[in-house]
């Protein structure tokens, strides 16, 4: 789904979970007052907009440098329809180094570009290591984050992108983070999904009646 804020036209990418819940990055929306609507597209391209009733940011997210723990829940009206649900991983150690992944996105196709109207998608994207991917950015990357991508063919994620999926083996393993200019230019940090497995379900879990 696109996340979109009407009056300054920032966006971000996020995964429809469940019928009402919207998987993203929270510095999508850190200040928490911004004002976003969620744009989904059915099978058949037919386009539904949703408010954002409820914004979840991890409580231990840092809005700093590196984003610690970029991960952001969002909770929609109306329900967001789909064919299949998205499968997330189970594992909390999950390893993925050096297999290939998937991400999509409506960002832009170079830094400061417009946003793509339709979602694309980019593949062959590398799974790093902590060491190789702490060789590159220093501090940034910890054992709560994956790098991404395909720097030798430019492929990867742009502006706009924050919060799109990364799949490996149509397992949703990553959140979009961050990365650096020129885009594609070096491996983009993901949220590992598979640490905050258990934070996703007691918050998406329905409350008792």
């Amino acid at each position: 789904v696109r996340l979109l804020n009407p009056d300054t036209r920032a966006q971000c990418t996020g995964t429809r979970i469940k019928p009402q819940w919207v998987l993203t990055a929270a510095n999508c929306n850190p200040s928490m007052t911004e004002y976003f609507i969620v744009i989904s597209r059915k099978d058949n391209g037919q386009q539904t907009n949703h408010t954002i009733t409820q914004w979840i940011n991890h409580k231990k997210y840092k809005n700093r440098k590196y984003w610690d723990n970029n991960i952001a829940l969002v909770k929609v009206e109306p329900h967001i329809e789909a064919t299949t649900d998205v499968v997330l991983p189970e594992a909390e150690d999950a390893d993925y180094i050096n297999e290939t992944g998937t991400a999509f996105g409506w960002g832009a196709s170079c830094g400061f570009c417009t946003w793509s109207e339709t979602l694309k998608k980019v593949d062959n994207l590398t799974i790093y290591s902590q060491d190789d991917c702490k060789a590159i950015y220093g501090k940034g990357p910890t054992s709560r984050t994956i790098c991404a991508g395909n720097p030798d063919h430019l492929e990867g994620i742009c502006d706009g992108d924050n919060g799109s999926p990364l799949m490996i083996n149509n397992v949703t393993v990553g959140i979009a983070s961050w990365m650096r200019y020129p885009c594609a230019s070096l491996p983009a940090v993901y949220t590992k999904i598979s640490h905050y497995i258990k934070w996703i379900s007691r918050t998406v879990r329905p409350t008792p009646v």
